[in-house]
C-alpha cells in the first residue's frame, strides 16, 4: 500500500469504551498500536431519547394490523400455511413496514402477537397449537369473512 512502511498493517481497529468491547480475540490478533479506543457518549440520565415518528405509529396501530390481517385472508389459499408464508402479502402492501423487513423468525414471533388475533377473529385457526413450527389454517370462514 501506498504510503505505508513495508511489514505494516494499514489500517487502524475503532472500538468504544463500552464495558466488554474489546474481547480476547481481537486481542489476541491486533496488536495495541491498532486498536484504538474513542469515548461512548453517555446519555443524560433522565432524558428520554426521541425516537423518530413512523408510519406504524400514526393512528391506532391496530387498523393496520386489522388491515393486513385482511389482506392476509383474501391473498392465502384455504388450508394449512406458515405464518412466514404470508410475509411475501405484507411486502406487497405495505413494503416500509417493519413487519416486510423483518427476519423469519421475527415475523414469526410478531405475526402471533401482531396478526394473529385478529386473523382468529375472522376465522382463522391453529390446528395444532402446541405443534412447531406452528402452522395455522385458513378457512372458508375466514374468506368468507373479507368478500
Amino acid at each position: 500500500m501506498r504510503g505505508s512502511a513495508p511489514g505494516t498493517i494499514p489500517f487502524l481497529w475503532v472500538l468504544t469504551d463500552r464495558l466488554g468491547t474489546k474481547s480476547d480475540t481481537i486481542k489476541e490478533f491486533f496488536p495495541d498500536s491498532y486498536i484504538h479506543t474513542v469515548p461512548f457518549p453517555k446519555a443524560e440520565a433522565n432524558a428520554p431519547a426521541e425516537r423518530p415518528v413512523t408510519r406504524e405509529r400514526i393512528g391506532d396501530p391496530d387498523d393496520s394490523y386489522d388491515a393486513m390481517a385482511q389482506a392476509i385472508i383474501k391473498e392465502t389459499d384455504i388450508g394449512i400455511f406458515k405464518s412466514t408464508e404470508t410475509q411475501n402479502t405484507v411486502k406487497k402492501h405495505w413494503p416500509s413496514h417493519p413487519l416486510a423487513k423483518a427476519s423469519k423468525q421475527t415475523y414469526g414471533e410478531e405475526f402471533r402477537k401482531r396478526l394473529l388475533p385478529p386473523l382468529q377473529k375472522r376465522g382463522v385457526t391453529e390446528p395444532n397449537p402446541n405443534k412447531k413450527p406452528r402452522e395455522y389454517s385458513m378457512t372458508a370462514e375466514a374468506k368468507n369473512s373479507v368478500s
